[in-house]
């Protein structure tokens, strides 16, 4: 079973959030420190390694009475420690111009004037209900919102059921429905209840001579709102000002449009004064060349 969620709301949370180019900074510094207290410490051992070659070299003397044999071990193994002792060498010269390359990284992240760049403000958006929120990030938020203008949104799951954002209503479903089943319920609900309403108000009108109520009258919903708000960010859509703005239906409710998402948008009131007289004009056009073509 499909039901509406109307204890839904949507809040708008400003949260410090680090700054990630100065995270990864830091963590390429101390990979830095690493390697060069690596380079450094392989540097030593090779000078170390050179020495005792050194040390063995010097000690290696020919012996006064000794064969032939003997003395060409000796001269092969002289050659063998220099060898080494000069491999040792150029080792030890890469590690130190190694290590100085590591010494001045350090010296640019220490210099660089961005380590130090304080936490930013994020925006977070927090979808509630009676059991459930779900927290996202502006950018998903306006994924969301603007999804759920023409199918089902899921949202989460809790406790076997599912939560779902359509026609900027929220919906609990526990029968594991799709967003097609779901999408069908809500519409077929919404023309049922369209259609009563509609019964209503031609009763009332001929027994009580009550005018019937336009779409225009209904105010909008606060989650319509909100969304129409941060897809906007609160600025007019014309001109982009921020200064006396407000909703504003893109094509008249009378003409059977919902005010939804998609049929609001947010404007200033010298733009919506503007908007009105454009649309004037274009219908004073549209009706002299109606009747230009009907004398015709």
């Amino acid at each position: 079973m499909l039901v509406e969620d109307t204890t839904a709301f949507v809040e708008q949370l400003e949260v410090q959030r680090d700054d990630r180019r100065a995270e990864k900074r830091l963590r390429r510094r101390r990979q830095s420190e690493v390697e060069l207290l690596r380079v450094e410490w392989e540097r030593r051992l090779a000078a170390q390694a050179v020495q005792k070659l050194e040390e063995e070299l010097a000690s290696l003397q020919e012996p006064a009475e000794s064969g032939p044999g003997r003395r060409l071990l000796v001269v092969r193994r002289r050659r063998v420690l220099e060898r080494r002792i000069e491999s040792m060498r150029a080792r030890v010269s890469a590690k130190e111009a190694e290590a100085l390359g590591a010494r001045e990284r350090l010296r640019d992240f220490d210099r660089s004037p961005r380590r130090n760049r304080p936490a930013t403000g994020a925006k977070v958006f927090r979808l509630h209900s009676a059991q459930h929120h779900l927290e996202c990030s502006e950018k998903r938020f306006a994924r969301l919102a603007n999804s759920q203008t023409d199918l089902p949104v899921l949202v989460g799951r809790k406790d076997g059921r599912t939560w779902w954002w359509y026609l900027d209503r929220f919906w609990w479903d526990a029968e594991g429905l799709d967003a097609q089943e779901v999408r069908v319920i809500v519409l077929d609900g919404d023309l049922q209840r369209k259609q009563h309403a509609e019964r209503v108000a031609r009763a009332r009108e001929t027994l009580l001579g009550e005018e019937r109520p336009t779409a225009a009258d209904k105010p909008l919903s606060p989650i319509v709102r909100f969304a129409v708000w941060c897809r906007d960010r609160g600025r007019c859509v014309d001109c982009g000002t921020a200064a006396d703005v407000g909703f504003d239906d893109i094509l008249p409710p009378e003409n059977g449009r919902s005010r939804s998402t998609r049929n609001v948008e947010l404007r200033c009131t010298r733009c919506r004064e503007q908007r009105a007289h454009n649309q004037e004009r274009a219908r004073v056009s549209r009706a002299q060349v109606a009747a230009a073509i009907l004398d015709f």
